[in-house]
Parts: C-alpha cells; structure tokens; sequence
C-alpha cells in the first residue's frame, strides 16, 4: 500500500519529472517501517537536528487519547469545523487563524468562524474527538487524515477515515451512535497504539 501511493504521488508532480526507473529504484531501496515503530534513523530523522527529530518522535508518541491530532496538535484535519454547519462542506483552515480547546489546535478560513466557535467550542467540535465515528463504533480510534467523510446530525459533527467508514454509519446512525457513545466512554482515554495492539493480538489469536 505504501509503494503503491508513493508512485502515485510521483506520478502527480509533473513538474518534478520523474522517470518510472527512478520510482522503480526508490521503491526497491525505500525502508518502510512498521506503523508502531519509532523513528531512531532514516531519511525522515537523519535530515533533522537530534533535538528536532527527539522532539517529533515524542509529540507522535504523546499526542493526547482523547482527540484527534496531527504530529503538530492540528485538530480535524486541519478542516474549519465551523464550515461544516455554516456552508455544509468541508472547508480548509488556515494556519494563521487557530483556537485551541481540550488539546487540539484547530485551524479556521476566517477570523468569523474562529469567534463562533470561541463562543461554543464544544457543540462544534466533532463527536469522538474527531476520531472515525464508525471506528470508535468498532472499538477502534482511527485518525482521518489521509481522507476525510463526514457527516452531520442533530447539530453533532461527525468525522470518518474513507467514505466506506461514513457510509456503514449512515446505513444505522441512531443505533451506532448508541453503541458508539458507549465505547467512547470507555476507550476515550486510552491511547490509539494500545488498542491497536490490543486488536492485533486479538487477530492473530483468530
């Protein structure tokens, strides 16, 4: 999976040129690490002061449990969470207009919907700390960033991972979210990792 969206990115930097032979060798000689490992060399650390790569390795480690963030504290993906309910899309923040609520940096298209959300930070911020709604359901926390869905009912946002995610959701939404508040409140402050291992272990006794 990896290989495979490294070439298609290569694919897409047209102005970059790159020959399929040298994808070819980068996918041949790449290091792909496991997705629990922690970084100590490679190309992603080595490029780094010490301190720098210490300090990126500790904040992918140390991100709180109970809501989902980039290595850098960014709360929904870096989505306005206020467009979600004011324009009904998902709308990109900028980096220069963030507020910060229970751990998370979120990132806002206008200095407008950063003052509505300062005045109701927790009816606007996405169920589940922001973690795939349908995931929490399954027991899992899983962060959206590479895709996002979502999805809005009763005045309660809710995010997910894939469009496959949001769309087992939506086939239930009353009884997930009933199963999934329950689980909620008892993984909400454990760490994704451990549940993680947790499911691995339980799949590999299966």
């Amino acid at each position: 999976d990896n290989a495979g969206q490294a070439a298609a990115c290569a694919e897409q930097l047209a102005d970059m040129a790159i020959s399929e032979t040298a994808v070819a060798d980068g996918v041949c000689t790449a290091r792909w690490p496991a997705r629990l490992q922690r970084l100590t060399q490679g190309p992603l650390v080595e490029g780094l002061p010490a301190a720098q790569a210490d300090d990126l390795a500790d904040a992918l480690e140390n991100r709180p449990p109970h809501v989902s963030t980039s290595w850098d504290g960014t709360g929904a993906a870096g989505y306005d969470v206020v467009a979600f309910f004011t324009e009904g899309r998902a709308v990109k923040g900028k980096r220069a207009i963030t507020a910060e609520y229970l751990g998370a940096t979120y990132q806002f298209a206008s200095e407008e919907n950063r003052d509505l959300f300062l005045k109701d930070p927790a009816a606007l911020t996405p169920q589940y700390g922001g973690f795939d709604a349908y995931g929490v359901r399954t027991g899992t926390k899983v962060r959206p960033i590479k895709e996002l869905a979502w999805y809005l009912a009763d005045e309660k946002l809710y995010l997910f991972g894939a469009d496959k995610t949001r769309g087992a959701w939506v086939e239930n939404p009353d009884g997930n979210r009933r199963v999934a508040d329950v689980i909620w409140g008892e993984i909400r402050t454990v760490p994704d990792k451990i549940l993680r291992m947790a499911q691995d272990k339980a799949d590999a006794a299966n």
